[in-house]
């Protein structure tokens, strides 16, 4: 994989990204333009517990990496665009999405996704590209606020064990 690549990502330009890597690829061998790792701590999913470096690119900008803390094998990269992104202008450049998915207020929180009451957010995935895209939809049209790249899986799978928070019932 040209480490490029995930630099393109992380300025919000999807055009020519399929995924990451199935082989190894270690958070030591990212790019420089994502920036410095600012903190590191570990976020639990149905999928397992990864380790999250926050990286600040020169940008401005955020990148989340996602990691297994026991290999550091990379699994997620979340950029969160300053400024967001034009949907219908970025969604020219896609097929059609594979699924979508309506945030509740829970996913907002746990994601951290700022917008108004009002907005509606939702997250397109296009699980065999790795790719999917957090938008908001407020009155004025609507924005791309993060880009997220994954490996390839299918889009029900991203969205169940990543997005979608369902709490474990007490007993």
């Amino acid at each position: 994989m040209d480490p490029e690549t995930i630099c393109r990502l992380g300025e919000g330009d999807v055009a020519e990204w399929h995924g990451l890597p199935a082989e190894h690829l270690s958070s030591a061998l990212l790019p420089q333009c994502l920036g410095p790792v600012v903190t590191s701590d570990l976020r639990g999913f149905v999928l397992g517990t990864y380790r999250v470096d926050r990286h600040e690119p020169a940008s401005g900008s955020r990148v989340d990496v996602y990691s297994w803390p026991g290999d550091d094998r990379v699994t997620i990269v979340d950029a969160w665009l300053e400024p967001p992104l034009d949907v219908a202008r970025l969604l020219e450049r896609l097929p059609a999405t594979a699924l979508t998915y309506r945030y509740r207020a829970v996913e907002r929180e746990l994601w951290g996704v700022s917008a108004y009451v009002d907005a509606v957010v939702e997250e397109m995935v296009w699980g065999s590209r790795g790719l999917a895209l957090i938008i908001v939809r407020a009155h004025s049209g609507g924005a791309v606020v993060r880009v997220r790249g994954f490996q390839p899986m299918a889009s029900s799978l991203w969205i169940d064990g990543f997005v979608k928070f369902d709490a474990i019932p007490e007993t």
